[in-house]
């Protein structure tokens, strides 16, 4: 297995090396993380989230603010959506199928071309809620771990 693929870094559990996860906080650039800011590359985020009984089964709009520059997004190792170019908000439906309460891992495979990589914009523009349920709402800001896995 190359070391850039996503069934690597996008599943449930954290990847056996472990150790080379930065902790810091999103949203937030490399720095935010203890990286240097301008590393153009390959870079994984892992945010972790508490998923509610009530939530299971139920189809979620996922909100990521904005993504430095163009970005794959998992949802327990399952690809929810890409985008591409800094200055699109990313935002994503999961479906029902894959929500199941407790536990759960938003993965974003970024891909940064200059400047600055990361999750960036407001925190009230990271969240997630059941489609049709914003006031049902959870948000994303806080706690994530970066890895960057190779310059481009």
């Amino acid at each position: 297995m190359r070391e850039d693929e996503p069934e690597r870094y996008a599943a449930p559990t954290l990847p056996p090396d472990r150790g080379r996860w930065a902790a810091g906080e999103v949203p937030g650039y490399a720095t935010a993380f203890g990286l240097a800011q301008e590393v153009d590359g390959l870079f994984w985020i892992r945010i972790p989230l508490e998923i509610p009984a009530h939530w299971a089964g139920r189809p979620l709009y996922l909100s990521l603010g904005g993504v430095d520059d163009d970005d794959v997004t998992y949802f327990n190792g399952v690809e929810v959506g890409a985008s591409r170019g800094a200055r699109v908000p990313r935002t994503y439906r999961v479906p029902g199928t894959l929500v199941e309460p407790g536990a759960t891992v938003i993965a974003v495979e970024v891909t940064d071309r200059g400047g600055p990589a990361g999750l960036y914009g407001p925190a009230e523009r990271l969240y997630v809620h059941p489609i049709g349920d914003p006031a049902d709402r959870l948000t994303l800001a806080g706690p994530a771990s970066m890895m960057p896995i190779g310059r481009i």
